[in-house]
């Protein structure tokens, strides 16, 4: 019985299979997303932030009235400063937000590099192809990323609008500088945001911007 020959496959018919189905995945960037008691919202979030209408000693954080006084500081009926008054103060505002980095670490690294194993009848395998990624030729070591995120407030008000990282304790007015990396902790994500107003039952707006700064780097 005469056998059937089957020449091997030519260059031009390799990368014909190479290419179908199989170009290297876009690269994408890492994004910053906040959260403030709702759904996430990309680079920004807008909120109410409300005063309170009691008076409270920073940077204590006690609110009291006029029948509980607190540290032997006088009030007045109106929960409002006495005349004698030294410790700074005024009407609490306080909420918090969530700030987190997507596109970043486990998920991140997926898209440029899969280092999984090609099934045995795959085409790639009859050019040495023995993973995902050595079809387009980017096999990399998958790492863990975080990034830095620069936390700013507007519009500009006084007293200023004050924010602290949960995750690293980092603290300012107006402007901070957070990390987050791709196993951040849900709880590590907090990011309180605070006023001591002049006035009781004052109401602004505030938005909080996130912009990445710097490029991603390896936690490891």
């Amino acid at each position: 019985m005469k056998r059937l020959s089957i020449p091997p496959p030519t260059f031009s018919l390799a990368a014909a299979l190479l290419a179908v189905g199989f170009s290297m995945p876009a690269l994408a960037d890492p994004e910053v997303w906040l959260q403030h008691h709702g759904s996430w919202s990309k680079d920004a979030v807008s909120f109410n932030l409300t005063c309170s209408n009691e008076y409270a000693v920073s940077p204590y954080g006690h609110t009291f009235d006029y029948d509980n006084p607190i540290d032997n500081i006088p009030v007045t009926p109106t929960s409002g400063p006495t005349p004698n008054w030294i410790a700074p103060g005024g009407y609490p505002a306080s909420t918090h937000i969530y700030v987190e980095a997507r596109d970043i670490g486990e998920d991140f690294a997926k898209v440029a590099m899969d280092n999984e194993a090609l099934p045995a009848d795959h085409p790639g395998r009859a050019w040495g192809k023995t993973k995902w990624c050595e079809l387009w030729n980017d096999c990399r070591e998958v790492r863990t990323m975080e990034i830095d995120i620069r936390l700013t407030t507007s519009p500009s008000v006084s007293p200023a609008v004050t924010l602290v990282d949960h995750n690293s304790s980092a603290s300012g007015e107006s402007t901070i500088q957070v990390t987050r990396g791709a196993y951040t902790s849900f709880r590590g994500k907090i990011v309180t945001v605070s006023r001591l107003c002049t006035t009781a039952g004052q109401n602004i707006r505030v938005t909080v911007g996130g912009q990445q700064v710097g490029s991603a780097r390896p936690l490891d």
